[in-house]
């Protein structure tokens, strides 16, 4: 049925219809005549048989049609036939139950709908006009359909008054629940389920596309250029990142919470875990408790009779999350750890493996046990400073607390005196105790005081008299590498309060380039070499002078002069050739350096008594920093490729060994030997070159000492 179109145009056609209601020429609506009362009167007879026939066919429809009840056979057949059979009988009822509900509702939709409309049309034709439309609605469209499963174009669309619904809600109802009451039970289950697993699909799909929230991009500033190849070096970075001054300082302890568990980790990374693992392991088995692991004759070596290698390793198992390691590790030091012991235990490698150790774990895991072991040998190592002077004895016996010069000689190394600062600051912020800092605070001081060469200090010091030994040497290299690292480390330490270390520092850079820098031939590579007898230069230079370009880009990030950052690059080039221009991928003790042209036409060479690798870290914890403070990733390749090295010559069946011999790949000849720092500190390195997310263990938030132990930054 079509509306009724205003002069008896033809349905269908195209004819503008502007009303469904005549109109005088003004626009009233016009009084019905006599003929159209007598055909409306007509309509409600024929409206209301209508709604009578479709009243008695509604309550005709059986039950059985609506809902596919089976018969009295069939449920006997069913029950015969098992459970099995039931279900099957059970789904294929409620299939056809389903189809012919489907079928008799759209016959329902469609008689209502014929229905509905005949008596909206009438309502518009008696009573009061303006009334009727005010209970329906009378809109415009385009394109609407007229009558289910018939589609036309229609302007005008009338909408009847919901009150003119034929079918009583109340009593639908009653009947709907009736008729879900008469289902079987089986139906029902089946109807529950399938509306709870639409409900968790439409939860599913909603969930599924949320948009997270994206990380945080970590601000990478002075990206450096890729180092260029053999032949040449990096060119000066000219924005290097300088910390400002006014960067917010948290207070007195720690400015920062400990990091928790570590993100996702890199392939790269994954590797040097397993590494870890395979050390950890033959540690475990043949050299637990013990200094160190002797991987070769499944034996073990002691030291100091401390665990050297368990204690070293203790936050490096804490930072990779082994924690099943980390937790047999921490029963030991709850219930194997001993300090009471006479024994002889060097003040200073004492101090950053063990004490440093110790603190470092507790201030990432805020474990109480960590932090009164720490107490226990911090107690008896102060002893050491009782000398003439302040200056720290070599040796301190950790039974009778007393002190002594080391047997090798009556002096101490200026760095092993200089290079216990960080650690023993810190026992003091974290105890409340001021003994220890105030110790470390006077040799600081003391040291500060006495003559040195443009900066640059000889490598032995008498713990009695407080003063260096004459004519002794002056290197970057061994016992007097870290006191020029600790500088620097200090002042960071202390939250850039203390300017006499920080202008020491500066000092001490300007007098490594005047007075030990040297090019070679003929790639010009720059190495630091040695002054002998505090003139004569010697052109040899350590693999722990490789510290060096990591410290000094420290140094620029905290506002150093900008040209040490150029220093950083070009020393790091070289430390890297001494690794990889190798066969083995591992760098040599010690290394000499051409500054004249040669017939071999070589930038350096290695003598045999220096051909060994201990494991070092030296290397690797500069290019930690120098990806750190630039992100550049050459400098994780090349610690991969050093990574590599280790893997190929250093690893053995039961962990890992320094080898004598770099310069070959078939004798290597292994020492069995492995030192606790490849735990403490290689590898450790390694992991945290390899992370792609360096903010967890930020410089700005963590000072690490010697031995790789991060500390935190305080405010004074």
């Amino acid at each position: 049925m079509r509306l009724p179109v205003e002069g008896g145009g033809p349905m269908g056609g195209n004819e503008k219809r502007d009303s469904v209601i005549a109109k005088d020429d003004q626009g009233n609506i016009q009084p019905l005549t006599g003929e159209v009362q007598q055909q409306l009167a007509g309509l409600r007879k024929d409206l209301t048989t209508t709604i009578s026939n479709l009243g008695r066919e509604i309550s005709e429809i059986p039950n059985e049609a609506l809902m596919d009840v089976p018969t009295e056979e069939e449920e006997d057949a069913e029950r015969e036939e098992g459970s099995g059979a039931s279900a099957r009988n059970a789904f294929s009822s409620y299939q056809r139950s389903m189809k012919s509900l489907q079928q008799n509702i759209a016959a329902m939709e469609r008689r209502h709908y014929r229905h509905s409309y005949a008596r909206s049309v009438r309502q518009s034709h008696v009573g009061n006009l303006p009334d009727e439309l005010s209970k329906g609605r009378i809109i415009k469209e385009e394109n609407v359909p007229i009558d289910p499963g018939v589609s036309g174009r229609g302007d005008y669309q009338l909408i009847a008054d919901p009150d003119d619904v034929i079918v009583d809600m109340g009593e639908a109802s009653t009947q709907r629940k009736r008729r879900w009451n008469q289902l079987p039970r089986l139906q029902r289950v089946v109807f529950f389920m399938l509306a709870v697993a639409a409900l968790v699909a439409l939860i599913y799909v909603v969930a599924s596309h949320a948009d997270p929230s994206a990380p945080l991009a970590v601000p990478q500033e002075n990206i450096l250029t890729a180092p260029p190849p053999a032949d040449n070096h990096p060119e000066v970075i000219e924005n290097e990142v300088i910390v400002e001054e006014d960067v917010k300082k948290e207070g007195a302890d720690q400015i920062i919470p400990p990091p928790g568990p570590p993100r996702k980790r890199s392939e790269r990374q994954e590797a040097v875990v397993g590494a870890m693992k395979h050390a950890w392991k033959g540690y475990k088995t043949y050299a637990w408790g013990h200094d160190h692991l002797k991987p070769l004759s499944r034996s073990s070596n002691d030291w100091f009779r401390l665990g050297l290698t368990l204690v070293d390793a203790l936050d490096t198992l804490w930072i990779m999350d082994l924690k099943d390691e980390f937790n047999e590790a921490r029963e030991w030091v709850a219930t194997q750890l001993n300090f009471n012991i006479n024994q002889d235990v060097n003040l200073f490698e004492s101090t950053i493996r063990i004490l440093g150790g110790l603190l470092s774990t507790y201030h990432l895991t805020n474990d109480q046990l960590f932090l009164d072991k720490a107490v226990d040998i911090g107690d008896r190592l102060v002893a050491g400073f009782n000398s003439g002077s302040g200056v720290p004895f070599a040796d301190v016996n950790l039974y009778s607390r007393k002190a002594s010069n080391p047997k090798w000689g009556p002096d101490s190394s200026t760095s092993e005196v200089t290079t216990i600062q960080l650690e023993f600051r810190d026992l003091s912020r974290v105890t409340g105790n001021p003994i220890y800092e105030e110790k470390v605070n006077l040799v600081s001081e003391h040291i500060h005081k006495l003559p040195k060469t443009e900066g640059l200090v000889p490598i032995f010091i008498n713990a009695q008299t407080g003063q260096w030994r004459a004519h002794s040497t002056i290197t970057l290299g061994a016992r007097g590498d870290t006191y020029y690292e600790y500088l620097l480390k200090q002042w960071i330490q202390t939250g850039r309060t203390r300017d006499f270390l920080r202008d020491d520092f500066n000092e001490s850079v300007t007098g490594m380039e005047h007075l030990l820098a040297r090019r070679t031939e003929p790639s010009n590579l720059l190495f630091f070499g040695e002054l002998h007898g505090s003139k004569n230069f010697v052109n040899k230079m350590d693999e722990l002078t490789c510290y060096l370009p990591g410290t000094l880009a420290l140094g620029v990030h905290y506002g150093m002069p900008k040209h040490h950052m150029k220093i950083a690059e070009d020393l790091m080039y070289t430390c890297t050739l001494t690794w990889l221009r190798q066969p083995t991928n591992l760098a040599p003790e010690i290394t000499y350096y051409n500054t004249q042209p040669t017939s071999t036409n070589e930038d350096f060479f290695v003598k045999s008594n220096d051909a060994h690798y201990l494991l070092r870290p030296e290397t690797v914890e500069s290019l930690w920093y120098m990806y750190h403070l630039t992100g550049n990733k050459t400098y994780q390749d090349w610690g991969w490729q050093m990574f590599q090295g280790i893997e190929n010559y250093c690893k053995v069946e039961n962990g890992y060994t320094s080898i004598g011999n770099v310069r070959s790949t078939i004798d290597t000849k292994p020492k069995d030997k492995m030192e606790s720092f490849f735990l403490g500190e290689t590898l450790k390195y390694l992991y945290l070159l390899f992370m792609e997310d360096q903010s967890a263990f930020s410089v700005d938030k963590w000072v690490f000492n010697s031995e790789a132990h991060p500390l935190p930054i305080y405010t004074h």
